[in-house]
């Protein structure tokens, strides 16, 4: 599917908040990635509203997920033919299980990426985005610190004020 067929008036009918979304996405999210390869060999992008809500396509080519991997591994592509290699690092956080399973099956199936998925809310997700962000290529992963679903899947832990005042208290927190 290519970037003229998701601006068909029938995959965003009642989805005006994602057709700007995934615009901007379109518009921009390559040309920044260039940007940031022309510095780093790593990339790392963190949608915290992944969805897909309502994708009319079954391959989810109309999901913002798949729109930026597919704009991330453009820009990649064209570090490539001047000879330098990006790593690209996705984290992609859903709440809703129905569409998280969506999600997740897709970033099971990515290739050429490290795709990282969690079911939960951007407040229970904040420590997970900043280890996911801090966390090198090849680094420590976040299997240890991170609570594991029914499914088996991540899973965000609930953070109540003792969670949070432990980690406060860390003397090798870094801010």
């Amino acid at each position: 599917m290519s970037k003229d067929d998701l601006s068909q008036r029938d995959l965003y009918t009642r989805r005006e908040q994602t057709k700007i979304k995934h615009l901007i996405l379109q518009k921009y999210l390559q040309r920044f990635a260039m940007i940031i390869g022309f510095k780093w060999d790593t990339i790392t992008y963190v949608d915290c509203f992944s969805g897909p809500w309502n994708a009319q396509s079954e391959d989810l080519q109309d999901s913002s997920f798949s729109i930026a991997l597919r704009e991330l591994q453009a820009a990649r592509a064209q570090h490539g033919i001047r000879g330098k290699s990006i790593k690209l690092r996705c984290l992609f956080l859903e709440k809703n299980p129905s569409a998280y399973a969506k999600l997740k099956e897709f970033a099971d199936d990515a290739k050429n990426a490290l795709v990282e998925t969690r079911n939960c809310e951007l407040r229970d997700g904040v420590d997970d985005i900043v280890t996911f962000v801090r966390k090198r290529q090849g680094g420590r992963s976040l299997q240890g610190r991170r609570k594991e679903g029914n499914d088996g899947n991540a899973a965000c832990p609930s953070e109540g004020p003792s969670t949070r005042a432990r980690e406060e208290n860390k003397s090798d927190r870094t801010v």
